[in-house]
């Protein structure tokens, strides 16, 4: 297992810099390019313990994914954010050819709360 590990770690690390390379060309923010590298950096990292290479990413899989982001305390936005970017990571592996779909399609972002707004109050 620790092979396939050491192997999937490569080839998500080959995914994170492809999709670098889109965002840079798209003229995404340093912010942005950080945030979705870091994101898809940590849910790389989860998939190569398990030996999951990028190509065998699936819906099932980035549900549970972000089960155990909520579990550790993850917030709706937080989540929400991770699973941009690993829509973004998976888009971008699509049109390279590594997977005929985007997984992370099937995958609604969660509702955020809403608060009340603030009212003024008469005394």
């Amino acid at each position: 297992m620790e092979g396939d590990a050491t192997g999937a770690a490569g080839r998500w690390g080959e995914a994170v810099r492809l999709l670098d390379a889109d965002l840079r060309r798209r003229g995404s923010a340093e912010r942005t390019r950080r945030a979705y590298g870091t994101d898809c950096g940590q849910f790389a990292a989860w998939c190569s313990a398990a030996g999951v290479e990028p190509a065998g990413v699936t819906t099932r899989i980035l549900r549970r994914y972000a089960a155990v982001v909520s579990e550790r305390g993850g917030t709706p936005a937080t989540l929400a954010r991770k699973l941009a970017a690993l829509r973004a990571l998976f888009g971008v592996l699509r049109e390279h050819g590594v997977l005929a779909a985007n997984p992370g399609d099937l995958i609604a972002a969660p509702k955020r709360s809403r608060t009340l707004p603030r009212v003024l109050s008469v005394t």
